[in-house]
């Protein structure tokens, strides 16, 4: 009686995480219906699914750092931004990128903060880029809601660019403490030369080491466009500049068409659900002054407040020079 289950429903989602957890795609394709090898295609768990404390698919790839888990997850319509019970702190560490807003933390402690109620009173549970303990996989995690927003990805590539750019930062990263600890003088420019041979051998060789797997991925209708404000966030929050100017211009393709249904300038000043940061706030609040000159010149508000109530200018660390972009 006890090993009962409580229904169908509630199993088939119970696994759909637990498949996110693992890095399980195949298992989650079957779950969702997507699975060449299921007996029937239909969806048994929903894409929409959180756990007790409001975690979704994605907090649990995220957090487990299944980076290609998370692309066929986003692709399949994932809220990359769901916001998961304040409860989930006591039990995860905030990953690098969390930016909701904190107390000052006491001299001589390490620990982050208590985090700051919002001007409403309210208190932000993470989403999924807040868990991503380590750079390397919330900088994969970033670029693929990108590339999906750009409609960059292919179905045959998705999983494929995940992981090789996964192992190229990881790479990248034991080289550079391999030339620190050697003793090189100027270890960036070490680096640079060794990347740039390994991106020659790379491009020689023909990489089998990703599977065929998720040749039958589906990107959800509609799934770029909804994801184009947050992608500006992502791009701004990392610096990638080239990604900033793509993604601009998409919106103004966007903005062109007027089938399309896109207001460029609601998507400038897209704020992310909960902080209500925009993309300059991003930009600001991570010091990076092309991604938000680019964001001023298409008009971006530098006068929207946040859900602290913080302009911009009021995010920017002390010293940035971001704040000579937004007097």
């Amino acid at each position: 009686e006890f090993n009962k289950s409580v229904s169908k429903e509630k199993d088939a989602s119970a696994a759909l995480l637990i498949a996110a957890a693992l890095g399980d795609v195949e298992r989650a394709k079957s779950l969702l219906g997507e699975s060449k090898s299921a007996s029937k295609a239909e969806a048994v768990a929903d894409i929409m699914t959180v756990d007790a404390l409001g975690r979704n698919v994605l907090h649990w790839a995220a957090y487990k750092m299944m980076m290609p888990a998370s692309d066929v997850l986003m692709a399949r319509g994932a809220d990359a931004e769901a916001r998961a019970s304040t409860q989930v702190d006591k039990l995860w560490t905030p990953g690098l990128w969390d930016s909701r807003c904190r107390m000052p933390v006491e001299e001589g402690k390490e620990e982050r903060g208590e985090l700051k109620n919002l001007e409403d009173g309210g208190s932000l549970g993470p989403t999924p880029y807040d868990v991503i303990p380590r750079q390397h996989p919330a900088r994969v995690y970033a670029k693929a809601i990108i590339d999906i927003a750009l409609g960059k990805r292919t179905e045959e590539d998705f999983v494929g660019n995940a992981a090789k750019a996964l192992a190229a930062e990881s790479r990248a990263a034991k080289e550079y403490e391999r030339l620190r600890n050697e003793g090189a003088t100027e270890p960036d420019k070490a680096l640079d030369d060794v990347l740039e041979k390994q991106k020659a051998n790379e491009s020689e060789a023909n990489d089998g080491t990703v599977t065929t797997a998720m040749s039958n991925l589906s990107i959800q209708t509609g799934t770029p466009k909804r994801l184009l404000g947050c992608a500006l966030r992502m791009a701004a929050s990392h610096g990638m500049e080239v990604e900033v100017k793509e993604l601009i211009d998409k919106v103004k393709e966007y903005a062109a068409d007027s089938e399309a249904g896109v207001d460029a300038s609601e998507k400038y000043n897209e704020a992310q659900p909960g902080t209500l940061m925009t993309p300059l706030h991003f930009a600001a609040h991570f010091g990076n002054i092309p991604a938000a000159t680019m964001l001023v010149e298409v008009g971006a508000s530098k006068s929207l407040k946040d859900g602290y109530g913080r302009t911009p200018m009021q995010t920017c660390p002390e010293g940035s020079r971001v704040v000579e972009v937004l007097q």
